[in-house]
């Protein structure tokens, strides 16, 4: 409130600090969650991964076999409410997928945009997911991330610190500082 009489100067002055301090507030409220998370990439003779987001069953019969064969493995991205539908592995197949060498990481529950949902929101539906997914491989290590359709919010970045690496479909090579949390990506379809 203001002192009675007060002109508009000192009321606009008043209002303006308490904004500033609002801002500052804000500021080093969301700082921790935004910040970058950075690792130095080095690897002599180079590095790729191949990743499968979604899991389409045709991974099955074509990719995961071909990477094998070449002596490679790859991980699949799985969000839990997408394999119970066809044409998605299933949760009876992601355990022959892990013994074969691939590695198995989270790709929320529902698939949802993470731009469209709250931190809470997000941790129900990592959780969700992991619980999935560790009953159909009990041992499972939930190690990477990849973000739904995409989808980078910063905002989220406290939620995924349970992952050692997150991965967005922005295109670019992870070399020098990168950030782990927002790992770049090259597209390839067939």
């Amino acid at each position: 409130t203001f002192p009675r009489g007060a002109g508009r100067a000192q009321m606009r002055a008043r209002a303006k600090r308490l904004v500033m301090e609002l801002a500052n507030r804000a500021r080093l409220r969301t700082h921790a969650m935004v910040t970058p998370s950075p690792v130095q990439v080095r690897f002599a003779g180079g590095l790729v991964s191949f990743t499968f987001d979604d899991v389409p069953r045709s991974v099955l019969g074509g990719a995961l076999p071909t990477l094998e064969e070449a002596g490679f493995a790859g991980t699949l991205y799985v969000a839990g409410e997408l394999s119970q539908q066809s044409p998605f592995v299933s949760a009876d197949q992601l355990m022959e997928v892990e013994q074969g060498g691939h590695e198995i990481g989270d790709h929320t529950w529902d698939h949802r945009p993470l731009l469209k949902r709250s931190p809470g929101d997000l941790r129900a539906s990592l959780n969700r997911n992991a619980q999935y997914l560790r009953r159909a491989i009990p041992d499972l290590s939930l190690r990477s991330f990849s973000f739904p359709r995409g989808s980078l919010n910063p905002l989220a970045k406290g939620e995924l610190k349970r992952f050692s690496s997150a991965r967005t479909t922005a295109p670019g090579i992870n070399a020098g500082h990168t950030d782990r949390y927002s790992l770049r990506a090259e597209k390839l379809y067939s």
